[in-house]
């Protein structure tokens, strides 16, 4: 029996050599396009942060840029911001939107700190208190060595900030500025209103604010005879005496 000869597909292979070959030098021609070529080099910091200077990223690649390391640097420069959002706009432009922490107060250490919901300290904007916020007090030997961007996982910080939150959810509390609050203890956490009227509230705030916005609003003719209003107990405590 003759055996079949197999045919050598010749040109099938010189179309795939050409084929890689053209693959090849488009590839690199693409790539010193993007990477070698002037069009593609930073010329725009685009920056809602005012006092951000990323002048030196100028004249580099904006493909090659590492945007990672880049909003990692930030952070640790700018730790009053919450979030830092990076990105390409082609050809020649960097944008950098940075999204600030909400202050939520203020907590008394070896000197004020802003606050915010996720318990992060960093310092106030040049170094002004918002007379309308709360300082967060009794914490000085609690939290130690802090620094402007640091996370803290102390449970009196995050009842005050609980505290603060609830208390600004109920419209009527907010005629009644919330000044100080002292966090040393929590089963004894208290804050003071305007007026100087000291509030004992305790750790368990579950509607005791509402009750606290009843009693305000019945004593209002006499707010300013009020020493203190204790909601520790089953039955509030209206104290009086100046």
């Amino acid at each position: 029996m003759a055996r079949k000869k197999i045919k050598f597909p010749f040109k099938l292979v010189i179309v795939v050599i050409l084929l890689s070959i053209l693959i090849y030098y488009s590839f690199t021609a693409a790539k010193k396009v993007l990477f070698d070529s002037d069009f593609f080099q930073i010329k725009e910091i685009d920056s809602n942060n005012r006092l951000l200077d990323l002048t030196y990223l100028k004249g580099q690649n904006i493909f090659t840029l590492d945007l990672e390391k880049l909003s990692r640097d930030l952070f640790v420069s700018f730790p009053n911001y919450r979030k830092i959002r990076i990105a390409r706009q082609l050809p020649d432009t960097i944008k950098v939107d940075f999204v600030a922490r909400e202050v939520i107060g203020y907590v008394k250490l070896y000197r004020y700190f802003a606050v915010d919901e996720e318990t992060v300290l960093f310092y106030p904007e040049n170094n002004q208190l918002d007379p309308d916020l709360a300082v967060i007090e009794g914490l000085e030997t609690k939290i130690f060595g802090p620094k402007s961007g640091q996370m803290v996982n102390l449970d009196e910080l995050k009842i005050a900030i609980n505290l603060i939150k609830n208390y600004n959810n109920i419209r009527e509390l907010r005629e009644f500025k919330m000044k100080r609050i002292i966090a040393s203890d929590i089963n004894n956490l208290s804050f003071f209103i305007e007026g100087n009227i000291q509030v004992k509230i305790g750790a368990k705030l579950r509607n005791k604010l509402k009750i606290l916005r009843s009693l305000l609003l019945q004593s209002r003719s006499e707010l300013s005879k009020i020493r203190y209003i204790d909601l520790r107990f089953r039955e509030p405590v209206i104290k009086y005496g100046r």
